[in-house]
C-alpha cells in the first residue's frame, strides 16, 4: 500500500507570509497531516485549512513541519504535528466571578467610574437613636 492511497484529503497550507498552496493531497489525523509532496514548503508556523462537506472551515497550527526523507519504497513527505486552531482545552477551567452585594444602595461598577450619587430616606428618630 502506497502513502498516495491515504491521502483522501484536501487541504490549502496558508504560508505566514499570506501565500496560499491549495488542493493539496492531504491525510488529516488528530495531531498529524500527513503529505506526499515534498516540494511544497511547509515550514512551522504556517496553517493548514481544510473545508468539510458541511462548509466548515477547520484550521490547523504547524507544530512541526516533519519533513521525512523517505526510505525504501516510502517517497519522502511531510508528517507534520499540528494543532486544531478550534480545539477545545480540557484543562481549561471556566471563569467565575461571583459579586457579594450589600446594603440598600449596593452597585457595581465593572471597568467604569462610579459618578451615582444615594438619596435614601431615613426616619430621624433611627438615624440619630432618638427615643419617644
Amino acid at each position: 500500500m502506497s502513502l498516495d492511497s491515504l491521502m483522501r484529503d484536501e487541504v490549502t497550507l496558508i504560508k505566514r507570509d499570506g501565500n496560499r498552496f491549495e488542493h493539496i493531497q492531504a491525510s488529516v489525523q488528530r495531531d498529524k497531516i500527513f503529505t506526499n509532496d515534498p516540494a511544497i514548503p511547509i515550514e512551522d508556523g504556517d496553517v493548514f485549512e481544510r473545508i468539510l462537506p458541511s462548509g466548515i472551515v477547520e484550521r490547523y497550527d504547524i507544530l512541526d513541519a516533519g519533513f521525512m526523507q523517505g526510505t525504501k519504497g516510502i517517497r519522502p513527505h511531510y508528517q507534520s504535528v499540528v494543532r486544531k486552531q478550534t480545539k477545545i482545552d480540557p484543562l481549561a477551567q471556566p471563569s467565575q466571578i461571583i459579586y457579594n452585594l450589600i446594603g440598600p444602595n449596593a452597585r457595581v461598577n465593572i471597568q467604569s467610574i462610579d459618578s451615582s450619587a444615594n438619596v435614601a430616606e431615613v426616619d430621624p428618630a433611627e438615624l440619630f437613636g432618638c427615643i419617644h
